[in-house]
């Protein structure tokens, strides 16, 4: 496999234990007065570990996996911690390694062997941060960086209270160059990297995005987020979603806009409410976007479209239409790309972009799924078994395949709860667009980087492993 360096769209993963904080906001005056940056350091060079191997050959462990995937090949790694993240362009892996005296390394790995790129230095997580820093992925056109960050104390400040700050290490992907970044920062945030950029801030109606490539700071308060002309409800409980290459994604009460660019209501899919969108998960180029049906259409309180925008026009490259659940979870799937970027996954959410297909795979009450060839039962009911639960419940599907191969599980749970075994495994092949169970003690990939499925694997002695097989030449 041949990874282009000029693709643009890095895959990322978030944590299996990923927990998202949000402190009381603050008001813009105090933000802005305490978002200079504190201090960055020179970039450093990475240790020399170009030599350093993964168990491959007969040693790496033979897991029970989807038939697409080969275990007589492949390779394993030992003792990493269960967060990673994958650059795409460069077919690189990272993952964090204790490193001793609560001390944290990043050590990125080649997708197709194993091998070990490069290995950054030791860093220990701030006091306020969880027991170790959080890692992330992001790219800058053509560049791509992996980061650790955490929040904490670093001092006094100037008013004798604790001065508190993110930390960033920046590296380089291709080469492991570092340079570490420090963002004053009042209360416990929100970190992500789905875009060219690192956004400190989700949540709040204000935020700081520091570029990876230079570790420059910018700015923005809740005054200068360029509400759209004529959106009272913009103004009140604003609240930033994401960051795309055309700018940050901001929602009020009811609408949503991407800062100095387009306007969510003039987007909305047809036949629905244009001012009832909700930016559910943000990438670098795509917008998943959940929206209210039209009131008094055909089932409008009983169903809801989900789609895919183009975040730099806003255009719907595809949409599916889900049950409207009678709470809304507050909590939303995140966008999980093939490697070529034409299918996606979020939840019970599948999308194809090149044929603008959408699916969504909630069972309905008679035990068949929606999406699926009329008249085929729902892969997880016995039509009859008079003990199967019938009641709605979707599918959770966690990663896909160029050759349009959706992997999941039944069951609503979060993607992290799905990869860890929770619910019956199952793939979706979107040519006939029917799930099918897999032997129930089977091990789901991850994720599919350039043929390579990524499977993390717990052995009876509690180590963590991180394990790579590549795909067949058939598709399943």
């Amino acid at each position: 496999m041949t990874f282009d360096w000029r693709r643009r769209r890095p895959v990322v993963l978030r944590s299996r234990r990923e927990r998202i904080v949000r402190g009381t906001l603050l008001t813009g005056v105090v933000v802005l007065a305490l978002l200079a940056v504190l201090s960055m350091v020179g970039t450093s060079a990475p240790k020399d570990t170009a030599g350093r191997t993964a168990a491959t050959g007969p040693r790496h462990p033979r897991l029970l996996v989807p038939a697409g995937y080969d275990t007589s090949r492949g390779w394993d790694v030992s003792g990493v911690s269960d967060e990673y993240v994958v650059a795409e362009n460069t077919g690189s892996v990272a993952v964090l390694e204790e490193a001793g005296q609560g001390r944290f390394q990043v050590r990125a790995l080649d997708v197709t062997s194993g091998r070990t790129r490069w290995t950054g230095d030791p860093v220990r997580p701030l006091s306020r941060s969880w027991a170790r820093p959080r890692l992330l992925t992001v790219s800058e056109g053509s560049r791509e960086y992996f980061v650790t960050w955490s929040y904490g104390d670093i001092g006094q400040s100037v008013l004798g209270g604790p001065r508190t700050v993110v930390s960033l290490d920046i590296y380089d992907a291709a080469y492991g160059t570092r340079q570490h970044v420090y963002v004053p920062w009042p209360e416990a945030p929100d970190v992500t990297a789905g875009g060219p950029g690192i956004l400190i801030g989700r949540g709040s109606d204000h935020a700081a995005v520091v570029d990876p490539a230079d570790g420059k700071v910018s700015t923005t308060a809740a005054k200068d987020l360029k509400y759209p002309r004529g959106c009272g409800s913009c103004h009140r409980d604003t609240d930033i979603r994401g960051l795309t290459s055309h700018g940050l994604i901001v929602r009020g009460a009811k609408e949503f806009w991407v800062r100095g660019g387009w306007y969510g209501r003039r987007t909305a899919p047809k036949g629905t409410d244009p001012a009832s969108g909700v930016p559910a998960s943000v990438s670098t180029d795509r917008v998943l976007v959940k929206w209210r049906r039209k009131p008094g259409g055909k089932k409008a309180g009983d169903f809801e479209t989900w789609a895919v925008h183009d975040a730099a026009t806003g255009k719907v490259l595809a949409s599916a239409d889900c049950h409207r659940p009678a709470v809304d979870p507050g909590r939303y799937p995140e966008m999980v790309f093939s490697f070529s970027g034409r299918y996606v996954v979020a939840g019970a959410l599948v999308f194809d972009l090149a044929d603008h297909k959408g699916y969504c795979f909630d069972k309905e009450s008679d035990g068949t799924t929606q999406g699926a060839v009329p008249g085929e039962p729902s892969p997880d009911v016995q039509p009859d078994d008079p003990a199967a639960d019938k009641a709605p419940r979707p599918l959770t599907l966690i990663a896909v395949t160029d050759q349009g191969t959706a992997y999941g599980t039944t069951g609503m749970h979060t993607a992290a709860d799905a990869r860890s075994g929770l619910g019956k495994p199952l793939r979706v092949s979107l040519s006939t667009a029917v799930p099918e169970l897999l032997v129930p003690t089977v091990h789901l990939p991850a994720a599919d980087l350039g043929g390579y499925g990524l499977f993390p694997y717990t052995d009876s002695k509690g180590v963590q492993h991180l394990i790579g097989y590549p795909r067949r030449g058939t598709a399943d």
